[in-house]
C-alpha cells in the first residue's frame, strides 16, 4: 500500500489510514501492489463541509397553497448541510395547533382538517438536529390565497 499525499495520513503504507487532512488536501491516491509486481491506483476524493447551523436553514415567511406546485407547502428549504429536520409544528393566532409532522419530510400543505387555511400569519416551531443536539427554533409564516 501507498497512499499520497502523506499530509494528514496517520499512515502511508497500511491499507486503512486515520485520515486529518489539512484544508489544502482534496484527494488521497492509494496505489496497491502484490507480491507479483501487479499494481493498481485509485484516488479518494474529499469533500469538506462546514458543520451544521440553524441559520443555514432557508425558511420562507409566506406560502400560496394554489396547487401551482410554486410556494404551495411550507417546510424549509432543501439545503446542503442543513440541519435534519426533527419535527414542525403550525399553530394559528389563538395558539391551536393546525399542523403537527415528524421527519425530515414534514410540509405544512395550508389547510387546516382537510380545509383550506384562512388568509393570516400562522406560528410555526421547527425541531432540527444539528451536531447530535436537538435545537427548537420558531418563526412566523403567512397563508396568502
Amino acid at each position: 500500500y501507498h497512499w499520497a499525499p502523506p499530509a494528514g495520513l496517520s499512515c502511508t503504507d497500511c491499507q486503512s489510514p486515520l485520515a486529518t487532512p489539512p484544508d489544502s488536501v482534496t484527494a488521497y491516491t492509494l496505489t496497491v501492489t502484490t507480491a507479483d509486481g501487479c499494481s493498481g491506483t485509485r484516488t479518494v476524493y474529499l469533500r469538506f463541509a462546514p458543520p451544521c447551523d440553524a441559520n443555514d436553514l432557508k425558511i420562507p415567511n409566506a406560502i400560496t397553497p394554489d396547487n401551482d406546485n410554486v410556494n404551495d407547502t411550507f417546510r424549509p428549504a432543501p439545503v446542503e448541510n442543513a440541519p435534519r429536520v426533527i419535527r414542525l409544528r403550525v399553530y394559528d393566532r389563538w395558539g391551536e395547533k393546525v399542523y403537527d409532522e415528524t421527519g425530515p419530510s414534514a410540509a405544512w400543505d395550508g389547510n387546516i382538517d382537510g380545509k383550506p387555511a384562512p388568509v393570516d400569519t400562522y406560528v410555526w416551531l421547527l425541531e432540527i438536529e444539528c451536531q447530535g443536539e436537538i435545537k427548537p427554533i420558531y418563526g412566523e409564516v403567512t397563508v396568502l390565497r
